[in-house]
């Protein structure tokens, strides 16, 4: 009798799960091809990331915070004349929170730059460009000299970045890479931002 009994739910609950309906897996979710926010959708390694100019070459990389000045380039600072045809004067630059980053930190850096980009799905997007430009940092790529021969400042305030590497090869600036770019500073220690 209780061979029965189990044969008989074991029946009755192989019947009741054959006969239960599976629901559809969702669909995933669509990306409106003008996303311009940043995902994490690159697949390029460390190794393949210091193979890109200029973390090809660098003998350090410095994140460093300026105030007072333009434009950071190569180590000297061009103010405009006060005016017109005047020549720009050189001003040294007033730098502080120097950092000098680890090998962690490039590649946390450089994953920033090439592995954040658009949705694969985004086909159609605008820049905005500010007419304010104030930056406060500057990355600086230095040989084993100690000599600066690349650069990229930062503006946080007008999200623009000015290099001298050519445009486009320091990564793609999708919606978010300001803020991440701002976090990573700020780990490192960089607490000026603003005047």
């Amino acid at each position: 009798m209780v061979r029965m009994r189990f044969w008989f739910a074991m029946v009755v609950l192989l019947l009741a799960l054959g006969c239960t309906h599976r629901k559809a897996a969702p669909s995933p979710p669509e990306v409106d091809i003008t996303d311009s926010r940043c995902y994490h959708n690159g697949g390029l390694t460390p190794a393949q990331r210091k193979q890109i100019y200029p973390f090809d070459k660098f003998a350090s990389i410095e994140v460093v915070s300026f105030k007072g000045v333009y434009e950071y380039d190569f180590g000297v600072i061009e103010r405009e004349g006060e005016s017109e045809g005047e020549e720009p004067e050189v001003i040294k630059p007033d730098t502080f929170e120097r950092v000098v980053l680890t090998d962690a930190e490039v590649d946390a850096f450089t994953d920033i730059l090439y592995n954040y980009n658009y949705a694969k799905t985004t086909t159609a997007f605008t820049f905005d460009l500010n007419g304010c430009y104030f930056p406060r940092q500057a990355v600086l790529f230095k040989n084993a000299d100690g000599k600066t021969f690349e650069s990229m400042e930062v503006c946080f305030e007008c999200v623009r970045v000015e290099s001298t590497l050519p445009e486009g090869s320091y990564g793609v600036f999708c919606d978010g890479k300001y803020a991440m770019l701002k976090a990573f500073f700020v780990g490192l220690g960089i607490t000026y931002f603003a005047d």
